[in-house]
């Protein structure tokens, strides 16, 4: 299948915060990738005239570097996939055959903000990695792939060093002894940084958020799991309110105890291999794929545009707001 895939930057797989650079590279061994950014989008609209058919996939944000998006989406509809919360757009569901969300359960409360729209969850994934536990060290190891949330997790590490704790914060997350992934804001799934510590065997440090609650996990301010899962914790996720305090105390305890990092690591791995590997991803989106290509475009009944509540309470001073019924 020939797929148009519309996204910021070309696909480095080599950055860990790049959640589909991967996926790409798994599909494109079976599937025509084209990669369009704004430096060659003018160049799709006579490439599709003279080569017909295909799906265009959409990765639209927030930032400058993704506006040239939006227009090639209303005029070429295709598959949208959301990487934030703050992309549930209106124009998202106008223009598409498929909106995609990472996360089942930001999947289905999209589906109760829009009903009608079509909405699909596929499972996120990222590769294999280096399962093998760093050598023992004298101090906890705290690795950072997103580099915006060092300056919370060093204020952190000082704290708990204050308190007697030895922790070092590395740039090197691969060489560290748990993986902090404090994504903010939150994306419509889970963060990619947790889930390369799983892959990795590492304790993940997460928020907790709409898309990691149903993760098995530890509260750190008492450390007994979270919610009522059964299943053995894959991470520790800290409230967002009392983020540097808890993420202090989690630092704490994870310096003093390294079965409980062994086992948080061990069991992350197995929920990786169970729930998140790129070939779980892959499987996924050929499904999607299969489907996308046999729509139109649009979801089938319009999006309310958010003005019935205004609309409602203005009938009852006798107001009419939608003055181009009179024209």
């Amino acid at each position: 299948m020939r797929l148009a895939w519309f996204r910021a930057a070309p696909p480095d797989s080599g950055a860990l915060l790049d959640r589909t650079a991967p996926l790409i590279e798994m599909l494109a061994r079976t599937h025509d990738i084209e990669i369009v950014t704004a430096t060659d989008a003018h160049d799709f609209v006579w490439k599709h005239n003279r080569r017909p058919g295909g799906v265009c996939v959409y990765e639209p944000g927030t930032s400058p570097d993704h506006l040239f998006i939006w227009p090639y989406l209303l005029h070429y509809p295709g598959l949208v996939l959301l990487h934030g919360a703050v992309m549930r757009d209106i124009r998202a569901w106008a223009g598409s055959r498929l909106v995609v969300a990472f996360d089942a359960a930001v999947a289905r409360s999209l589906e109760e903000e829009h009903t009608g729209a079509r909405i699909r969850h596929v499972p996120p994934g990222v590769p294999a990695g280096n399962s093998r536990p760093p050598a023992p060290a004298s101090e906890l190891r705290v690795g950072l792939i997103d580099p915006s949330r060092r300056e919370a997790v060093e204020r952190a590490a000082r704290r708990a060093r204050n308190r007697g704790a030895a922790v070092r914060v590395l740039d090197a997350p691969d060489e560290a002894d748990v993986i902090v992934a404090l994504e903010w804001p939150p994306a419509a799934g889970p963060p990619a940084a947790a889930l390369h510590a799983m892959a990795w065997g590492r304790p993940a440090i997460v928020l907790e958020v709409e898309a990691t609650a149903g993760w098995p996990a530890l509260d750190p301010q008492n450390w007994q799991p979270r919610g009522f899962s059964t299943a053995a914790p894959i991470a520790v996720s800290i409230d967002p309110r009392d983020e540097e305090h808890s993420l202090m105390l989690a630092f704490e305890r994870l310096a003093a105890d390294p079965s409980l990092r062994s086992a948080l690591g061990a069991a992350g791995l197995a929920w990786w291999r169970a729930h998140a590997t790129i070939e779980h991803a892959a499987a996924g989106w050929e499904a999607i794929l299969r489907e996308a290509a046999t729509l139109d475009s649009a979801s089938p009944q319009p999006v309310a545009d958010g003005s019935e509540s205004a609309r409602r309470i203005l009938e009852d001073f006798g107001v009419e707001v939608d003055f181009l019924r009179a024209l």
